[in-house]
């Protein structure tokens, strides 16, 4: 699959809401990962693993359980790794190769 394919599949599931309810909750947790790794400077452990454990059973209720998501919480244990967006890229990967039949659109009112 090349980067076409990609693109298209990622396009293909932002029209359904639990996708980008999940992107989203990525996007916002890798983001408050960032600023508690520099702006707390290490201090806030505790909150990191309590705010990624939030953000796995969440993406786990949008997206069911997939053992790939089990990465980046694992990644995200690792002090230095939180500041990276493993989160939004593992979601990211999952809804390119998303393979479900795309959903129909809305009747318009």
């Amino acid at each position: 699959m090349g980067l076409r394919g990609m693109a298209s599949g990622l396009a293909a599931v932002w029209g359904r809401r639990r996708w980008r309810a999940a992107l989203a909750a990525a996007l916002v947790s890798d983001a408050l990962s960032f600023g508690l790794e520099f702006l707390s400077l290490g201090l806030a452990e505790p909150v990191q693993v309590a705010l990624d454990l939030v953000t796995a059973l969440l993406i786990f209720a949008l997206l069911g359980f997939r053992w790939g998501l089990l990465i980046p919480l694992a990644l995200e244990a690792i002090p230095a790794l939180a500041a990276f967006p493993t989160w939004f890229l593992a979601v990211a990967a999952y809804a390119a190769l998303d393979r479900e039949a795309p959903a129909p659109p809305a009747p318009k009112t």
